[in-house]
């Protein structure tokens, strides 16, 4: 299992259940807060010396961050729709959330191709992909930030 799944897996229930009672809108916020200290421990935290015990932290923070804001939100979402409406808030939750993997996943791509350029991947390009890496962390950082 994925570091960032562990953290994922023995969170879920506490914030779901806790945004019934709550409002889900700050406790969302909150998990886009741990979300973006996760992704500021990558970009600054990535070197050649980074421990795995590091990395794995990291992931699992943001995992715990992830499902944090997932549940809550769209509890934050749905409930602000009439009963009339709710498949269509539904399709648009899904859209949204597509959308957003497509585009960071798009362009962290785009910058891992650009900084790393084509070719047989070797040894000799890890100072390359760490720099891509910390580089998409610092373009991601801010907008979770905004989010929350």
């Amino acid at each position: 299992m994925a570091a960032h799944h562990l953290g994922q897996a023995r969170l879920p229930p506490r914030p779901g259940r806790l945004s019934d009672s709550r409002d889900p809108g700050r406790i969302a916020a909150v998990g886009l807060a741990i979300t973006t200290a996760a992704v500021l421990m990558i970009a600054f935290g990535l070197s050649k010396d980074t421990s795995l015990a590091y990395i794995l932290c990291s992931l699992v923070v943001f995992g715990a961050g992830f499902a944090a804001f997932a549940a809550p939100n769209s509890n934050a979402v749905m409930s602000s729709v009439s009963m009339d409406k709710l498949g269509v808030a539904s399709g648009i939750i899904t859209a949204t959330r597509l959308t957003g993997q497509i585009s960071s996943l798009s362009f962290t791509a785009l910058v891992f191709s650009l900084m790393i350029g084509l070719g047989q991947m070797g040894p000799d390009l890890f100072p390359n992909v760490l720099r891509s890496a910390r580089f998409c962390s610092m373009v991601f950082a801010p907008l979770c930030f905004v989010g929350a």
